[in-house]
């Protein structure tokens, strides 16, 4: 009971500085890419490489230091690259993507909801089409 606890108040704690981060750091892909075709420059791009460093410096760390931990990933798929694909046209639609999307949501821009709706229902079409492990 005392670790689910610890377990919660650490996750609402990455929660808040994600959401944080995302409020202030404009983190969007959609973003990015406009960015390079605008003004021809990929800093926002080079953002996300160094974030993708991060994450695998840590994940490396973590499973060096703790071996328990298993390291889960989805294997590359047609249904992986359609459900891509589909992300991609509604960030596009949306104006910005996940994170995009849900910091408008916190600063009041209601009509967000529908793109939230829209995140619930694909995430449930891939529950049901997915294959089963």
């Amino acid at each position: 009971m005392a670790l689910s606890i610890l377990i919660l108040t650490f996750s609402a704690g990455l929660a808040a500085i994600l959401g944080f981060a995302a409020h202030r750091a404009n983190i969007c892909t959609v973003k990015a890419v406009l960015e390079m075709l605008t003004t021809r420059h990929a800093y926002m791009l080079l953002s996300f490489g160094k974030t993708v460093l991060w994450v695998i410096l840590i994940t490396l760390i973590l499973s060096w230091t703790i071996p328990s931990v298993a390291i889960v990933h989805w294997k590359l798929s047609y249904l992986s690259i359609a459900g891509g694909f589909l992300f991609g046209i509604g960030a596009t639609v949306n104006g910005g993507c996940a994170f995009a999307m849900l910091a408008k949501l916190a600063n009041g821009r209601l009509a967000q909801i529908i793109a939230l709706g829209g995140f619930g229902v694909g995430a449930t079409g891939f529950l049901l089409v997915a294959p089963k492990a």
